[in-house]
């Protein structure tokens, strides 16, 4: 049941603020432009940002069951800063893209 309400909030609201942060960062942006600039990649990219989001949460989740000091190591230091790299990589292709007209 969890997981149905999740996924369902996650594919109807959340998932337009995904790139909201690294909009601000990245392109400079103030919070309520960044908001905007995420859901439009959201809306331009949404079957890819939803199928990233559901990797995502299963490998996060895997991780989890792991536990202990190495599941701390394996989340926080292979995991997430793959996870950081992979969505900033994915803002600036979108962003090329939207510049190109596709």
């Amino acid at each position: 049941l969890f997981g149905a309400i999740y996924f369902a909030g996650l594919a109807g609201i959340v998932i337009f603020l995904t790139f909201s942060s690294f909009c601000l960062v990245m392109f400079d942006l103030k919070f309520l432009e960044s908001i905007k600039k995420s859901g439009k990649i959201v809306k331009k990219e949404y079957i890819a940002t939803l199928g990233m989001s559901i990797i995502f949460f299963i490998i996060l989740f895997l991780v989890e069951k792991v536990g202990g000091i190495f599941g701390g190591i394996l989340e926080y230091l292979i995991v997430m800063p793959y996870l950081v790299i992979f969505l900033s990589e994915f803002v600036k292709i979108s962003e090329k893209r939207f510049k190109k007209g596709k």
